[in-house]
C-alpha cells in the first residue's frame, strides 16, 4: 500500500500562518493613533468627551485575539467600563438606544472586559441592562421586534436595522454575542441557519448569473462563516473553495475589496458599510479551523492585501 502524495506543501502552510499573523499583529500599532487616553477607549473620529461603542468594542476584540490587550500600554479596563455602564443609551450616531448594531458589536467586547464570569463583576442593574439587550438580539432575529416590517418567511433569522433587510454581518455578530455570553444553542436559531444558507447559495447564484448588482461579497462571506462557525453545517470542500475564489476574483486591483451594499443608514452621517480588513480578519480568524488547507490556495492575494497594508501603513 502506498502513500498519496500529499497536495500541499508544509511551507505552504508556514507562509500562510506568517501571513494570518502579520493582519493580525499589524493592527497593535495601527490602532495606538486611535486611542482616547482620558477615556480609556478608541474612536473612529476624535471626540475628547465621547466613548464611541462601536469602534472601542471592535478595537479591544482584536486586540485581545493577539494577546496584545494587556499589553496596550494607558489603557484602563475599569476605566472603560465605567464610561461605558454610565452611558444612559446605547447608540451609535443617532441610531435607536440598543439597537442591534451597536448592542451586537459592543456586547462581545464588554465581555472580553469582564472575562468568564462575568456576572461577578457586575452590579444587578447592570446584568439585567445586559440580559435586556440579548432579549433584543433574540426578538430581532426571530422576527418579534414590535417595529417589524412585513418580510416574506425568507427574511426571518436575519439581524437588520429598523427598515433595511437583513444581512449576514450583523447576524454573524449577534450570534458571536450569543457565543461569548454562553447563551447559543443552535436548536434555538433554527431560522437563521435557515435564512443563512438560503442567502449563502443566493450569493453564489447571483454572481454565477453575472448578477453583480444584487451580488454582495460581505454578505456571501459571512454566511459562509455563520454556517461553519455557529452550526457546523457541512460545506462540501469544493464549494468553499469555488466562494474563496468569488472573494478573491472580487479583490480589486489594490488587493482591497470595494463596498458593498450598505447595512444600514445613519440619520446623522449617511450609510454604514462593512469595512473590507475586518472582513478579511473574520474570514482567516474562521477559516482556518475548518479549511486551512484550501486557504494556502490563495497565497498570492493575501499577499496582495498584505503588500497594500504594508506600503499604506504611515505611523503619525
Amino acid at each position: 500500500m502506498s502513500l498519496e502524495k500529499a497536495s500541499f506543501d508544509i511551507k505552504e502552510y508556514y507562509s500562510t500562518i506568517i501571513i494570518i499573523n502579520k493582519f493580525l499583529t499589524k493592527q497593535e500599532e495601527i490602532l495606538r493613533t486611535f486611542f482616547l487616553p482620558n477615556k480609556s477607549s478608541f474612536f473612529r473620529q476624535k471626540e475628547e468627551n465621547k466613548v464611541n461603542l462601536t469602534s472601542t468594542s471592535t478595537c479591544i476584540l482584536s486586540l485581545n485575539r493577539t494577546n496584545s490587550l494587556d499589553k496596550f500600554k494607558d489603557f484602563d479596563k475599569y476605566k472603560l467600563l465605567e464610561e461605558i455602564f454610565i452611558l444612559p443609551e446605547w447608540t451609535s450616531t443617532g441610531l435607536d438606544d440598543n439597537n442591534p448594531y451597536t448592542i451586537s458589536l459592543l456586547l462581545p467586547g464588554i465581555h472580553v472586559l469582564l472575562k468568564t464570569n462575568w456576572k461577578e463583576n457586575l452590579n444587578p442593574k447592570n446584568i439585567e441592562r445586559i440580559s435586556k439587550c440579548l432579549k433584543i438580539l433574540k426578538d430581532v432575529l426571530m422576527g418579534k421586534t414590535k417595529d417589524e416590517i412585513k418580510k416574506n418567511i425568507w427574511d426571518l433569522g436575519g439581524s437588520f436595522v429598523k427598515k433595511y433587510p437583513p444581512n449576514s454581518f450583523l447576524t454573524y455578530w449577534a450570534l458571536k454575542t450569543f457565543e461569548v455570553f454562553e447563551e447559543f444553542d443552535p436548536k434555538d436559531f433554527e431560522e437563521t441557519h435557515y435564512w443563512t444558507l438560503f442567502n449563502f447559495y443566493k450569493q453564489i447564484t447571483y454572481f454565477n448569473s453575472q448578477n453583480y448588482e444584487k451580488f454582495d461579497v460581505y454578505q456571501l462571506t459571512y454566511c459562509l462563516l455563520i454556517l461553519l462557525k455557529f452550526f457546523n453545517h457541512a460545506i462540501p470542500k469544493n464549494t468553499v473553495r469555488h466562494v474563496l475564489e468569488i472573494i478573491f476574483k472580487n479583490q480589486n486591483i489594490l488587493g482591497r475589496w470595494d463596498k458593498g451594499h450598505p447595512l444600514f443608514n445613519y440619520p446623522e452621517v449617511g450609510y454604514a458599510y462593512c469595512f473590507d480588513f475586518e472582513m478579511l480578519r473574520s474570514l482567516l480568524e474562521d477559516l482556518r479551523h475548518y479549511y486551512f488547507d484550501i486557504i494556502v490556495e490563495f497565497i498570492n492575494p493575501l499577499n496582495k492585501t498584505l503588500h497594500w497594508v504594508n506600503e499604506n501603513y504611515q505611523n503619525d
